[in-house]
């Protein structure tokens, strides 16, 4: 369980990665099938908020040669929340 001030790290696969906007299927990655399931990042993002939690980062990385959406959240402290270090922009 996420305590308050907890934070945590999401990492979401890609149109980019699987050719989709939304997927929910198998794909190879570094030599192996691995389960992946995606939203659209706005979707991601307000699945996030509907949990209760505040989008600290929210960004496109690469590695291993694909694209996958970093997201780092966190559980607020207090009823008012906890300010974001930095405000994700569009991926």
């Amino acid at each position: 369980m996420l305590q308050p001030g907890g934070r945590l790290l999401l990492t979401l696969a890609t149109q980019e990665y699987t050719g989709q906007e939304e997927f929910d299927g198998e794909m190879a990655f570094i030599g192996r099938r691995l389960p992946y399931s995606h939203d659209r990042p706005e979707v991601a993002l307000s699945k996030l908020a509907t949990a209760g939690l505040v989008v600290v980062s929210a960004r496109l990385t690469e590695t291993g040669g694909e694209t996958f959406y970093w997201i780092v959240a966190c559980k607020p402290v207090a009823q008012n929340g906890v300010h974001p270090i930095t405000t994700p922009g569009p991926p």
